[in-house]
């Protein structure tokens, strides 16, 4: 057995004079502790070539019948697969189905993930294509707003979201998968210097242009999501939920006058959980008038249960909203809450340090500070609690200078106080790998 996720570049040619498409694939495994120079991997690539139509091209390998889809063993380092009678130029997807666990690389353009995303029969591959897309449109947002330039979302992508919702053939729950922006943990691993506040403003802008653009759309496909029977916790019910609340999201988002009144009735009908804790948090990430009094009813309603209760905690710790840590702070003096109680701890200020990253990386480190106080309170009685918390700054060094030296200060602070081994290994550790 070899350690290590294989790597796979593949590039692709056209010959239209010979009507041929050749796939060109490189398989690679990082070395590792006491393994290296690691033998080809037996890696199958699910692979069909798309049309213009959007569907998928009957085409054949050298020595093998036409089909639609193909699976190529990728047995060596280096191989190459050529179609014949490929009428016109397509567009790969590859590894369908994700045929095989590895980390494979292909240069699409934008154009070619838009095809994708609208044409793609398969479901992994047309969300792989969505996640790719919108990384690389938020990335250039977050460019666009640094250089103080007017942030543009390109019209293909809402084109391609427009047509992947009329599909009828897509599912409920992949399509709700598709339309799942990628979040800001996710998108500063690609980030030489992670810019917290630039990527909560693309992503708001992107949130909010969907949700203006498309709106008719997504109020259409709430509307035949919706359900008055009784829940039911089918794959094809929990799918529909999926979507409905997600088209949602993207109405709050753009400030839509009718999403805003869907989202009240949602959170006042009280239908089922999950529906209701989305409104609610929908609400809480608001400026609506009605923001403060569905908070008070779930509270009234809930308030003797505490694993309900731990949702109402988190819906506000992860707010975007710039009184957050204030609210958070206000919440620790709650008669629900609880220090000693590890689930209420990670209800609120986990929930703030590790899913809200706009707030809890504040520039002026309130942040960080809000999460001394909390890990130096916690040490004595649960140090493993402790320092699970202290671990939302282990990555300091991935921030901009300023964002660093805060972090810093804080792992110094926490090293050099009388804690426990736990949090003192953490301290340390993270300090180290500087």
């Amino acid at each position: 057995d070899y350690a290590g996720t294989p790597r796979v570049k593949a590039s692709a040619s056209y010959d239209a004079a010979a009507a041929a498409y050749t796939l060109d694939f490189e398989q690679s495994v990082p070395d590792t502790p006491g393994q290296t120079d690691k033998p080809a991997f037996l890696i199958p690539v699910v692979t069909s070539l798309i049309g213009a139509d959007g569907a998928d091209l009957p085409v054949h390998l050298d020595g093998a019948a036409s089909a639609s889809q193909h699976t190529l063993q990728l047995t060596q380092r280096r191989q190459r697969f050529v179609f014949h009678g490929v009428a016109e130029e397509p567009v790969p997807s590859l590894l369908r189905g994700f045929s095989a666990p590895v980390k494979l690389e292909f240069e699409y353009t934008d154009e070619q993930l838009m095809f994708l995303l609208a044409n793609d029969a398969d479901g992994f591959n047309r969300w792989d294509a969505a996640q790719t897309l919108c990384r690389r449109v938020l990335l250039a947002l977050v460019g666009q707003h640094r250089d103080g330039q007017a942030m543009k979302v390109p019209e293909g992508l809402i084109a391609s979201f427009r047509a992947t919702l009329s599909n009828a053939s897509v599912t409920p729950a992949l399509l709700a998968e598709v339309l799942d922006l990628p979040g800001i943990s996710y998108l500063g691993d690609f980030m030489e210097t992670v810019d917290v506040d630039g990527l909560y403003v693309a992503r708001q802008h992107l949130r909010q242009v969907i949700g203006r653009e498309m709106g008719a759309e997504l109020r259409d496909t709430y509307e035949q999501m919706s359900d008055v029977r009784p829940y039911r916790p089918t794959p094809e019910d929990t799918g529909r939920r999926s979507l409905k609340n997600r088209v949602l999201a993207y109405l709050m988002a753009a400030g839509d006058a009718q999403g805003v009144r869907l989202c009240e009735a949602q959170y006042q009908a009280q239908h089922n959980m999950t529906d209701v804790i989305t409104a609610l948090a929908l609400l809480a990430d608001s400026d609506q008038p009605a923001r403060e009094d569905a908070l008070v009813d779930f509270e009234r309603r809930w308030r003797d249960d505490p694993l309900v209760m731990d949702k109402w905690f988190a819906v506000q710790a992860v707010s975007g909203r710039p009184d957050t840590l204030a609210r958070v702070r206000q919440l620790m003096r709650h008669p629900a809450f609880s220090m000693h109680n590890p689930n209420k701890v990670r209800a609120l200020a986990g929930s703030f340090a590790n899913a809200n990253p706009v707030r809890f990386h504040a520039a002026d480190g309130s942040g960080y500070a809000f999460l001394q106080e909390q890990v130096l309170a916690l040490d004595p009685a649960n140090p493993q609690i402790a320092a699970r918390l202290l671990r939302s700054v282990s990555r300091w060094q991935r921030y901009d200078e300023g964002r660093q030296a805060k972090m810093r200060g804080v792992l110094e602070a926490v090293a050099a106080a009388k804690v426990s081994k736990d949090v003192y290994e953490i301290a340390v550790k993270s300090l180290d790998a500087a």
